[in-house]
């Protein structure tokens, strides 16, 4: 008699993992950013980068920082930096980090404007 061992390995189609955390993080702004289904390429691009120490992100027009903690928590290494820039975007308009403690310590701020060379 011949025996088949089979192992099941868990797993997790990196888009709706994505699809996941945005829907956490994102706030009344998800509905756009998910109906777009720009995390289907965003994951297929990325995904190979989620996993690697001190990997640096910046996202330009971050508004109130919603898509900014979706990212620190979706590139989960301790020694990842998520760079957003703002422009006409009042610290006190900014949205509350709901990814945690260690990720929401990964995101960082600059006020700028994208057409100034200067501020890029």
């Amino acid at each position: 008699m011949l025996a088949f061992i089979v192992s099941l390995v868990a797993y997790t189609d990196p888009a709706e993992e994505l699809y996941g955390i945005w829907e956490r993080n994102m706030g009344k702004n998800r509905e756009t950013k998910l109906q777009t289904q720009y995390h289907f390429a965003y994951a297929q691009h990325l995904a190979p980068y989620r996993t690697r120490n001190n990997v640096t992100l910046l996202e330009i027009g971050a508004n109130t920082g919603d898509s900014l903690y979706a990212w620190s928590e979706y590139f989960r290494e301790p020694g990842a930096t998520i760079w957003g820039m703002r422009y006409g975007v009042s610290d006190s308009r900014m949205k509350k980090c709901r990814a945690g403690a260690a990720n929401c310590a990964k995101v960082h701020i600059h006020d700028g404007d994208q057409s100034s060379a200067r501020d890029l």
